[in-house]
């Protein structure tokens, strides 16, 4: 069933039947795709494909109705643009026009048929257990020797003054267990709930005792391939790896810098090399719930996030400008990444560019 969702602006249609078509609203997919103007075919095409909907090779013209699969994307040539638009069941939902019985008024049409899996994983208990109970931590633990990653957690020690719960395997479900209370307001649910289960797994091989003291450091680098392995085991895909590992690699990132006070550069670098921001902070708020005694620093996150945000609305340097200034082609990457680090500075579109321009070795 779709819920219809007007565009925000009319320049917003293609997030508008992202999120008719993926459940989400058009501002988390804006939020997705750090875009809040027009989409093109691949950022629709990336973004179906993270949530498993299967989008056809081939764009195929219409001519009536009759043509159209039972769920489809359109491209429409309206009298005011190129406009995305979304057929299902029998019905139009035009992020412009409104719920229709037939199409807009427009000259050409195509589309492209869309496919929801039932399934992400081939572990579909496992995927059951994540997306639909409320305490999956009854599931994982019944049936931890089926993955033996997790199962790999009991008994490993962790910080008493930190973890009051017992080891690294309790705290996962506590986890685990406070993803389930907001896996429907997190981005990309799944992906969300597979790094709770995953975001400790290098616990397992990096924890040692001195002097009295655990440690467990480099435990979000050294159990990537650990959590990759127990994500291939489940069936996952390319996409729901990487935004997986993406994710356990930063999660100790934004609990760290809140806790210093970090500058505003720091969390915005931070942000940056998320894949999907607000789920990173997300977990970092469940990693520090599921805990004894527990500790948030959502309020500071979120306030970083927004700035964030409005930092990246802002006109920016593009590549098109460093080449209309004269930099040249071999030195367009460095200079590119010079004025997105800029960027994340806060600096202004005008003075970003006069500061690259004025590095050695660009022209």
């Amino acid at each position: 069933m779709i819920n219809y969702i007007h565009e925000p602006t009319d320049l917003q249609c293609g997030q508008a039947v992202l999120a008719m078509v993926l459940g989400k609203s058009a501002e988390d997919m804006a939020d997705l795709l750090r875009n809040e103007r027009e989409t093109t075919l691949k950022e629709m095409k990336d973004t179906f494909a993270l949530f498993g909907v299967s989008v056809s090779s081939q764009r195929r013209e219409a001519t009536s109705k009759a043509d159209l699969p039972d769920l489809c994307m359109l491209s429409l040539e309206t009298p005011r643009c190129w406009h995305w638009s979304l057929y299902a069941g029998g019905v139009f939902y035009d992020p412009e026009h409104g719920v229709m019985d037939d199409f807009p008024e427009c000259k050409r049409k195509y589309f492209w048929q869309l496919t929801k899996p039932r399934h992400r994983l081939t572990d579909t208990a496992l995927e059951d257990a994540l997306m639909h109970d409320d305490k999956p931590s009854e599931y994982l633990s019944l049936n931890r020797e089926r993955y033996p990653q997790l199962a790999a957690l009991t008994g490993i020690p962790q910080p008493a003054q930190h973890h009051m719960e017992g080891d690294a395997f309790t705290h996962t479900l506590m986890v685990a267990d406070e993803a389930a209370k907001r896996r429907d307001a997190v981005r990309f649910p799944l992906g969300f709930m597979l790094a709770a289960v995953c975001h400790d797994m290098g616990k397992a091989v990096t924890t040692v005792t001195e002097n009295g003291a655990v440690h467990a450091l480099g435990h979000e680098t050294e159990g990537l391939p650990i959590a990759a392995e127990f994500l291939r085991s489940a069936g996952a895909d390319g996409h729901i790896c990487r935004y997986v590992l993406n994710m356990t690699e930063l999660h100790m990132e934004p609990n760290i810098m809140a806790g210093a006070g970090s500058r505003l550069k720091k969390t915005n670098r931070l942000f940056d090399r998320a894949e999907v921001p607000y789920d990173l902070i997300q977990l970092a708020v469940c990693d520090g719930l599921g805990k004894i005694p527990p500790v948030s620093y959502e309020g500071f996150l979120l306030e970083r996030y927004d700035m964030f945000r409005e930092i990246m609305s802002r006109p920016f340097v593009t590549v098109s400008d460093l080449k209309n200034a004269g930099i040249r082609q071999e030195k367009l990457a460095d200079a590119a990444g010079y004025a997105h680090k800029l960027r994340l500075a806060g600096i202004d579109r005008e003075n970003a560019l006069i500061q690259t321009l004025s590095q050695k070795g660009f022209k």
